[in-house]
């Protein structure tokens, strides 16, 4: 019987060790979600996305700048184009590519 309650006592302090250790790991494993939700938060935001794009040097320039991005007719069916995508992405800022 002592052999018994020498092995069940062994086998809780394991137990309570493995446990310490998940907690902390859990801990940890917190702190890092939160560390990425609020960088995650941060590269969403439109003034980081536009340092970002100019940085990239995708030759991209302000609408309002550069006059009309396209030519007066009107075609039948508007296709979204890269500069509509960088747009949104910039927070709705009419952004167009140039020409090549």
């Amino acid at each position: 019987m002592s052999m018994f309650l020498i092995w069940q006592r062994a086998d809780v302090r394991k137990m309570e060790y493995e446990c310490g250790s998940l907690q902390r790991q859990a801990l940890q494993l917190q702190e890092e979600n939160r560390r990425l939700m609020s960088e995650t938060t941060a590269l969403k935001s439109p003034q980081v996305l536009e340092l970002k794009a100019r940085a990239m040097d995708l030759g991209l320039q302000d609408a309002s700048a550069s006059g009309p991005a396209v030519s007066e007719a009107k075609p039948e069916k508007k296709e979204p184009t890269h500069g509509t995508a960088v747009a949104s992405a910039l927070g709705g800022r009419n952004v167009t590519a140039p020409v090549r």
